[in-house]
């Protein structure tokens, strides 16, 4: 079950839990079923010469569904969008950057998660590029919220942000890999920083006029966080009404999925209308 994934990502958690309040740890994670029905499901795969033991299954289309959202975005965001009838561009870099570590934690998942052993040598580096993707991705986000960034238009301040976003992205990768033997370090870049960010965004995004379909692009992210977070309380349930391909895991990758896909479509429409703005302003002046 999806115990595993508190050992593995963050053991020093796992231990702490179960030595304090090991009756919630049961309630959640039920011993029975995670040694019975509800252990971890795995899939032998025939590569030629070549025989793969893929665990999880199910988390496999998930991920390369958010592997693709995240490169998508990037590429989409990255470029300052031109519009059309000579609109001037807006450059939105550190949410194309948010995207983009999103598709690195994605990419970094599908190894961790599904395809290395645990006792392969690239476990851990594979688990601290997870942490920092997720990081990195949550606090390029919360930055782009906090700058002002949606709207406004390409310049030196643009190019700022950049590389402000990057060099905290780099300490956030530094200290998932050096400090994965440190207390609370993965869990005050994953857990931490994926909190942080959703209040920074969700209060930023509530708090600003809405422009053509945001609101529903709105509700789509705040769902998402909703299905991600509804695998905690539900992980047993699911797993003895669907089996053990149905956990925790699964409701975070597709709520995650949900919340990037409504947060890209959120933030195009940002564009269009900042764009919009800034071509009524020249026509006034």
């Amino acid at each position: 079950m999806s115990s595993e994934f508190v050992d593995v990502f963050f053991p020093r958690t796992g231990r702490f839990l179960r030595r304090h309040v090991p009756g919630l740890v049961n309630a959640v994670f039920p011993p029975d079923l995670q040694l019975g029905s509800c252990k971890r499901p795995e899939l032998e795969v025939s590569l030629g010469v070549h025989d793969v033991t893929m665990r999880w299954p199910s988390l496999v289309p998930l991920i390369i569904l958010g592997l693709a959202i995240g490169m998508y975005g990037a590429v989409r965001l990255a470029v300052p969008y031109s519009g059309r009838r000579g609109r001037p561009p807006v450059a939105t870099p550190a949410c194309a950057i948010s995207f983009a570590f999103y598709s690195v934690m994605c990419a970094a998942a599908l190894w961790s998660h599904c395809l290395l052993p645990r006792s392969h040598a690239w476990q851990r580096p594979a688990i601290a590029a997870d942490v920092a993707g997720t990081g990195a991705c949550a606090f390029s986000a919360a930055y782009a919220c906090l700058t002002g960034e949606l709207g406004r238009p390409e310049g030196v301040a643009a190019r700022t942000r950049k590389r402000h976003v990057l060099l905290v992205a780099s300490a956030i990768f530094l200290a998932a890999f050096l400090g994965h033997d440190l207390p609370l370090v993965h869990e005050l870049l994953y857990v931490g920083g994926s909190v942080a960010a959703a209040v920074v965004v969700g209060r930023h995004c509530r708090r600003r006029r809405k422009v053509g379909r945001q609101a529903l692009w709105l509700r789509m992210v705040f769902g998402g966080a909703a299905l991600a977070l509804a695998g905690i309380p539900l992980d047993a349930a699911m797993c003895r009404a669907l089996g053990p391909n149905a956990n925790l895991c699964v409701t975070l990758f597709a709520g995650c999925d949900l919340l990037m896909a409504g947060l890209y479509c959120y933030v195009r429409e940002e564009r269009e209308a900042g764009e919009r703005e800034g071509t009524e302003a020249r026509k006034k002046e």
